[in-house]
């Protein structure tokens, strides 16, 4: 194989690995932000008045780590 070819077979194959971490990426997004909606459910339903406004943070921290990571990662 020339230096060439070696090249851009490495470069191939580092776009494949990318794009295989952007997917993870985003599929913990999607879980970060189910679990938030879940977590709102849940508080909504059966939390208790005086741990609703914890749980309801943790919700909100949640989302918040979600936009953030979509901001910075793409």
């Amino acid at each position: 194989m020339t230096e060439q070819t070696t090249d851009s077979a490495e470069t191939a194959k580092l776009r494949h690995e990318m794009r295989n971490l952007e997917a993870q990426i985003e599929m913990l997004r999607r879980l970060l932000s189910e679990e938030a909606e879940r977590l709102e459910q849940i508080v909504a339903d059966d939390c208790a008045p005086e741990r609703r406004e914890e749980a309801m943070k943790t919700a909100r921290r949640l989302r918040r780590a979600t936009e953030t990571s979509r901001s910075i990662g793409g």
